[in-house]
């Protein structure tokens, strides 16, 4: 987030198909006006299944 790696090694709880789902929660503190947000996968360092994001949001 802005720059700098805000959570490595994630972990999203398996499902048993495409019409299930989990949620994974992450909190953290954003700054006031604009911020960048960057979600990847780096499939040397894990398993290489799909991750199907659906919503991003703040509050």
């Amino acid at each position: 987030m802005n720059g700098k790696v805000v959570q490595s090694n994630l972990n999203f709880p398996a499902t048993s198909g495409w019409g299930d789902w989990k949620t994974v929660t992450m909190n953290v503190d954003l700054q006031a006006g604009y911020n960048q947000i960057i979600i990847g996968q780096d499939t040397p360092k894990g398993n290489a299944n799909y991750l199907n994001l659906d919503k991003i949001y703040g509050l």
